[in-house]
């Protein structure tokens, strides 16, 4: 992944997120007993890391041209809860404590940033005595 503006980023991204809907398919049926936090923890963990680590590179689209992550997460949601297409989004993040895939990234960099600037040093002052 480069860091020039071009939508294959974002799709590149979404295609690697969308066969690991597969194993939280499979994990969010209701008879093998992954709960929601379970589950939750395995979409951070495995899928939202993705749109984290390409975070500096997405961070140049707007909200438009990031839809195809929206979707994804949004599917995730859906799954983890196991609620309707007629589902609001927010009250599926809501439910989640999630936040959008493009805010997260965002705030993502910036606290990154703010932890990389200097920091002033203050070093006191100390008297050097004359030894002689």
């Amino acid at each position: 992944m480069s860091y020039r503006k071009s939508l294959q980023a974002v799709y590149y991204v979404q295609d690697l997120c969308l066969p690991r809907l597969a194993p939280l398919r499979l994990l969010a049926n209701r008879g093998l007993g992954a709960g929601i936090p379970v589950l939750r923890m395995l979409y951070i963990s495995v899928k939202r890391s993705l749109i984290d680590y390409a975070a500096p590179v997405l961070m140049q689209f707007n909200a438009t041209q990031l839809r195809p992550l929206e979707l994804v997460q949004n599917e995730t949601m859906r799954i983890i809860l196991g609620c309707a297409r007629t589902a609001l989004n927010e009250v599926l993040r809501a439910e989640l404590h999630l936040p959008r895939a493009l805010v997260n990234g965002n705030t993502k960099i910036v606290h990154k940033k703010s932890h990389l600037m200097p920091v002033p040093i203050e070093i006191p002052n100390r008297k050097v005595s004359k030894r002689g």
